[in-house]
């Protein structure tokens, strides 16, 4: 057996013994680690590297030193594919970032473009003032346990009938309001959706159909369904919980500012809900509609289990909300409770002071002042069978016991004075002066009276006769305006022109001058009255006070009797005369003219012999 000798110190020297030799599978590991740790700052040529390595790695076959060098290159191409990706994240995170802002930049931009569009049209039409605010009504949740069914003389009732009619709508404007709504149901659908889920927003709202979009501008109690919105998920949808707030974001003050300010937000609110949004009847009810309503909350009323008007609507089946149906079957004629209803005594004494206030006659009137739940028609047999009849019996009321008729007269004259104070001691009485006919005889003929009833009417319409009405009880302010016109007359004119002529009225020189003629007429007859038949005492004469005018006696000779009629001369004199005056007047003018022919006549003789 032959002895295994060493390496030769001389020509092995600087070799590593075999032990110590790394294996071919080490020098590839440890070659690769030192390149991806950056061993190698460059990348030289292959026939350099492969110097180089074999001076490292002097056992390295060609196969392995290629298959390491595309190790190499392969990761430098992994560094770079690192950075690069670094970079595009950077990019993809700021334009993330900028497209939140492009958003909120879309939105204030949609703010600022219907801003704008306002203000085009409030520049183009004439400025509305804004209206009060009424008050903001239940809009009837839960009304069954706050009302009962024959309890309908409720506030929220009454407010909401004095809000109906003290805030007409026309057609125009229940067009424009469903307009703008729909608009508004929109927005407000797509701000939901947006907050919600970002991609196909308006694909979303577009394919809503309105029963759907409409349901964000109703409160919870009136929603057809509490699904809401379709989130495009599987085709499922998603509650949208409204415990908190009625509407979703829904902003009424907008409505209100396209609607030009006509109308509040309160007023869109209640109009939209209760009349004018899309699946609510708003036609007049049929008789088969209120019977089967009628049989229907008899039903109801009949069962032990609990319900509510919204279920009658629903049974119903006719697009009526529940309100509605509750204010139909309680003011019905064909509801057989209001048969059972008798009248309180509070309900007969305002009847009756309403009654005596706006006449028999306007029993709507009476109705709405006095009982609002009742019908008028209910109202008037109630009143004409029973309450006419005793109150006929017990408390007339009539002016025969002066009380009142003072307290009328009293309170006109309080008014006037009043007035005539104001107006820096004038006479004129409300702008109206006294007519001569009211000063000059107060025991005239019916003309002058008809005359002085006129000119004292029109004075009238100048009165505040509520306040006269508050005075005297039982009595109406049209009656106590109708008494004083008729009565003044025989009642108040002496004193009123008594008073007038006291304070140095405008007609005292016409009394003075009527005098001063009565006193010469006492004292010399009557020019051409000599000679004439007396009258006989048994028939009756037109009693006259007041001399006639050269100007009436020229006008009766212009438009003398048989061209004219009496009647027709009287009228156009303008001075309160009646046609059996001017009649009088032109037999006397006649006689007049006969006498001076004759006396003419008579000294024609002595002219012609002197």
């Amino acid at each position: 057996m032959s002895r295994w000798i060493g390496p030769s110190r001389r020509r092995d020297a600087n070799v590593a013994p075999w032990s110590d030799r790394p294996t071919p599978a080490q020098s590839d590991a440890s070659t690769f680690e030192a390149y991806i740790t950056g061993a190698s700052s460059s990348a030289p040529s292959q026939d350099a590297t492969s110097t180089s390595e074999a001076g490292k790695v002097p056992n390295l076959s060609p196969a392995a030193l290629q298959e390491l060098n595309m190790l190499r290159r392969a990761g430098h191409v992994y560094q770079e594919a690192l950075r690069r990706n670094k970079d595009v994240q950077d990019l993809l995170n700021r334009a993330l970032v900028a497209s939140d802002l492009d958003i909120k930049e879309l939105q204030d931009l949609e703010t600022s473009l219907d801003f704008a569009t306002y203000l085009a049209e409030e520049g183009t039409k004439k400025r509305i003032v804004e209206q009060s605010n009424p008050p903001l009504l239940p809009l009837f949740d839960e009304l069954d346990a706050e009302i009962p069914v024959l309890r309908k003389d409720c506030q929220d009732q009454m407010d909401l009938r004095d809000f109906v009619l003290s805030n007409p709508w026309s057609e125009a404007e229940s067009l424009r309001l469903k307009e703008v709504t729909l608009k508004e149901c929109q927005r407000a659908t797509s701000r939901v959706l947006l907050s919600r889920y970002r991609d196909r927003v308006w694909s979303q709202v577009s394919s809503k159909s309105a029963p759907d979009v409409i349901q964000v501008s109703l409160p919870a109690w009136a929603r057809t369904h509490k699904t809401l919105l379709n989130t495009g998920r599987s085709g499922l949808r998603e509650d949208v919980e409204t415990d908190e707030e009625e509407e979703d974001g829904f902003d009424w003050e907008h409505v209100s500012n396209q609607m030009g300010l006509a109308k509040t937000p309160e007023e869109c609110r209640t109009r939209w809900i209760m009349n004018d949004r899309p699946g609510i009847s708003s036609d007049p009810w049929k008789d088969e509609e209120v019977k089967r309503l009628i049989g229907i909350v008899q039903r109801l009323q009949g069962a032990e289990e609990d319900w509510d008007w919204e279920q009658v609507a629903k049974e119903l089946g006719t697009n009526r909300i529940g309100s509605e149906c509750l204010m139909t079957y309680a003011c019905n004629d064909a509801n057989p409770a209001n048969e059972s209803l008798d009248y309180t005594k509070e309900e007969d004494l305002r009847i009756l002071q309403q009654a005596q206030i706006w006449s028999e006659s306007s029993s709507s009137l009476v109705a709405e002042r006095s009982c609002p739940h009742r019908l008028p028609v209910n109202l008037s047999l109630h009143y004409a069978h029973k309450l006419r009849a005793a109150t006929q019996e017990t408390s007339p009321v009539r002016w025969e016991d002066g009380r009142r008729h003072e307290i009328v007269l009293q309170c006109v004259k309080v008014q006037i004075e009043a007035y005539n104070s104001r107006a820096k001691g004038s006479n004129d009485l409300l702008g109206l002066s006294l007519p001569a006919a009211a000063v000059e005889n107060l025991t005239g003929n019916r003309a002058i009276r008809q005359r002085i009833r006129n000119h004292y009417a029109a004075l009238a319409e100048k009165l505040n006769w509520h306040e006269v009405a508050r005075q005297v009880d039982g009595m109406s302010w049209k009656r106590c305006k109708r008494h004083w016109i008729a009565h003044f007359v025989e009642v108040g004119i002496t004193q009123m022109c008594e008073d007038v002529e006291a304070e140095g009225g405008v007609n005292r020189p016409q009394r003075e001058a009527k005098r001063k003629r009565e006193e010469w007429q006492d004292d010399a007859s009557t020019p051409g009255m000599e000679g004439r038949p007396e009258v006989d005492a048994s028939v009756p004469v037109l009693q006259t006070e007041r001399p006639w005018a050269p100007h009436e006696d020229a006008m009766i000779h212009k438009y003398r009797p048989g061209k004219r009629s009496n009647a027709a001369i009287a009228k156009m004199l303008r001075t309160g005369r009646s046609g059996a005056e001017v009649a009088a007047r032109w037999e006397v003018l006649k006689a007049r003219a006969r006498d001076a022919s004759a006396r003419q006549l008579e000294s024609a003789p002595s002219d012609q012999t002197s």
